[in-house]
């Protein structure tokens, strides 16, 4: 986030690369890859951060993007104006808003103060956590918006029999990696591993094509 005098600016970074497509829902990686399209994840941290903000009884204009930072990546049939930086504009961006800044004032100092400390510490839940190992965890593709292993998978996409949510397999694989992350950040990735953790949903192939896109 960057505080400017009038406007709080919130952006949401990636580093993908390759070719997408851009869509309203997904952005589709060529040939035939789909991720969730970031600018649904910005807007909603913006609205969230919105209402936090006003519970804190602070009235500040937000706006939110979503930064491409990757050199090697480019986005066919973007919009204009959408609420997306790439890196090629990321100068122009930030030169435009510093001269365009004022100095800020006491209050402005509070709203920082604020943020910072209604900011959640993860070391304090460490002592928290239990004991974990690979084989004691439940393996298997989740569904991104009710965490429920219960998912009938289509060619592209996954249906959750839990709750009716329909979303596109590689987000929701994309999603099953970075969670093995966080609770192994220690172990390398390999496809064998994460086929295992992955309860044999998908191919190994098609994880092999997802962990090109976290290099």
């Amino acid at each position: 986030m960057i505080l400017t005098d009038n406007t709080l600016y919130l952006y949401e970074i990636k580093n993908y690369s390759g070719e997408y497509y851009y869509g309203e829902e997904m952005l589709v990686k060529i040939p035939d890859f789909k991720v969730s399209n970031p600018l649904v994840q910005v807007q909603n941290t913006k609205n969230k951060l919105t209402i936090f903000l006003k519970e804190l009884r602070y009235d500040i204009e937000i706006k939110a993007f979503a930064v491409y930072v990757n050199p090697e990546f480019t986005l066919f049939n973007a919009p204009k104006d959408e609420g997306m930086l790439l890196l090629s504009q990321l100068k122009n961006h930030f030169d435009q808003l510093k001269k365009e800044s004022k100095p800020l004032t006491a209050a402005h100092k509070k709203l920082v103060v604020d943020l910072i400390d209604y900011q959640t510490n993860p070391m304090l839940f460490i002592k928290d956590i239990p004991n974990y190992s690979f084989v004691s965890l439940r393996k298997g593709i989740g569904c991104e918006k009710c965490s429920s292993f219960d998912l009938k998978l289509h060619r592209t996409y996954y249906h959750c029999r839990s709750c009716d949510y329909e979303s596109s397999i590689n987000s929701a694989l994309l999603s099953c990696i970075k969670e093995y992350q966080r609770l192994f950040p220690n172990d390398k990735l390999t496809a064998a591993i994460l086929y295992i953790w992955c309860a044999e949903m998908v191919s190994k192939k098609r994880i092999q094509r997802t962990l090109k896109l976290l290099v």
